[in-house]
Order: C-alpha cells, then sequence, then structure tokens
C-alpha cells in the first residue's frame, strides 16, 4: 500500500477543512442577515396594512 505520510495529505485535509468551515460561517451569516431582513419586510408590510 501506498503511504501518503510526508506528501502533504494532512495538509491538504486540514486545509479542505478550514475551507468548509469558513464557508459554513458565511452560508451562516448569509441566513442569520437574510432571516432578519424578511422580518423587518413583514414587520412593514403589517404596519402598512393596518394604517389604510
Amino acid at each position: 500500500m501506498t503511504d501518503h505520510t510526508g506528501h502533504g495529505a494532512d495538509r491538504d485535509s486540514f486545509d479542505d477543512m478550514k475551507a468548509h468551515e469558513r464557508t459554513w460561517h458565511g452560508f451562516l451569516k448569509f441566513m442569520k442577515w437574510q432571516i432578519i431582513a424578511a422580518i423587518v419586510l413583514l414587520l412593514i408590510l403589517l404596519i402598512w396594512r393596518t394604517h389604510n
């Protein structure tokens, strides 16, 4: 069997995990702000609907 130790296999895996975590955190931040924007929009529509 081929041993990949010393050929950067562990380093590549570590870099992949860091990239995955960065992407996941970015996705969560996007979702948080999207939910906040949707709630604000719904509140504006609710106020507009009840004052006409």
